[in-house]
């Protein structure tokens, strides 16, 4: 955790605040939000291993792809309709990123089919009756 805390300091000191950013994303595994604002809260070495510390307790991204079990109420959001809802709730209750949250309702509760793919399955299915129908009559 030191290295890391010394890494991230470094880049901070020498000007490179997004690519600290960007590498507290990769070693946390938070979201832009949050990685911005420790970020801005690293101003000493110390701080730097402190804020660290406590983004180290909370990792959403593994736990959502490792398939864990969502909360009731957001299940039940996404099931209802209402996804954006869903992703809201869950990043609200575990923390964690947009695309980590959407992932995971996907996984949980896999998205509707969407009105062109609805329309195209009733044009393949009245084609395949008019083909039976063809071969039936003639």
């Amino acid at each position: 955790m030191n290295e890391s805390a010394d890494e991230l300091y470094a880049l901070i000191r020498q000007g490179h605040k997004i690519e600290a950013i960007k590498r507290l994303r990769q070693l946390s595994g938070v979201d832009l939000k949050a990685a911005k604002e420790a970020v801005e809260r690293m101003d000493t070495q110390q701080s730097a291993q402190q804020v660290l510390q406590q983004l180290s307790t909370r990792r959403y991204a593994p736990r959502a792809v490792a398939g864990a079990a969502l909360p009731p109420e957001v299940v039940a959001l996404a099931r209802d309709g209402q996804r954006l809802q869903a992703i809201k709730r869950l990043r609200e209750l575990q923390g964690g990123g947009l695309k980590d949250a959407k992932l995971a309702i996907d996984a949980a509760v896999p998205p509707p089919p969407t009105r062109a793919v609805a329309r195209a399955l009733r044009v393949i299915v009245a084609l395949v009756l008019l083909v039976l129908g063809y071969l039936l009559l003639r």
